[in-house]
């Protein structure tokens, strides 16, 4: 937005051009794309619904994904301090790709990930329908990652618990009690 204007950049422009509006449309209209007649194109749905406002997090559909994501070690949760803001970033120490943390974005927006001090916006892949990283270059994000960021939970919501065996049951009479693993 320039103001109350509306804008876009294309990335094959190096300036901003004014989104117009269609009355007969109801309807955004890129300056760039054009329509067979030369009329401006439409810009897609969730676009304008954007530009009216809604937060990104509303608009995206989120499905599981089968794409093949990074490998990771562990997952952790921090309290960190950031400009004198108190926020909780979930870490995450990849195989191949070292730590990155990710911080959720409280305006509804999809987050950031955080690479050796770097900050990058998190993507959405319409095709793909899940979370895209800028620093795994646009590889799909873990599954619980997602939920994480998305959905508000803690770790410990998303990370299931043991499960014990029947082995692990001790039946003394007419009581059951869980035998000790140490």
């Amino acid at each position: 937005w320039n103001g109350p204007q509306a804008e876009e950049k294309r990335p094959n422009s190096p300036e901003w051009k004014p989104v117009v509006w269609n009355p007969v449309l109801e309807s955004f209209c890129s300056p760039s794309m054009k329509l067979p007649n030369g009329e401006p194109r439409p810009l897609p749905n969730k676009v304008c619904a954007w530009l009216r406002g809604r937060c990104m997090k509303k608009l995206v559909s989120i499905k599981h994904s089968m794409e093949i994501t990074p490998a990771y070690r562990y997952l952790r949760e921090v309290l960190d301090n950031e400009d004198g803001k108190d926020v909780i970033t979930l870490y995450v120490e990849y195989t191949k790709h070292g730590s990155v943390g990710y911080r959720r974005d409280p305006l509804g927006g999809l987050g950031k990930e955080i690479q050796e001090g770097q900050i990058h916006l998190l993507s959405y892949s319409e095709t793909k329908k899940t979370l895209i990283s800028s620093v795994i270059a646009g590889a799909a994000l873990p599954r619980k990652v997602v939920t994480w960021m998305l959905e508000g939970r803690n770790l410990s919501e998303l990370i299931p618990g043991r499960k014990r065996s029947v082995h692990d049951l001790n039946y003394e009479e007419d009581k059951v009690s869980f035998v000790s693993s140490h």
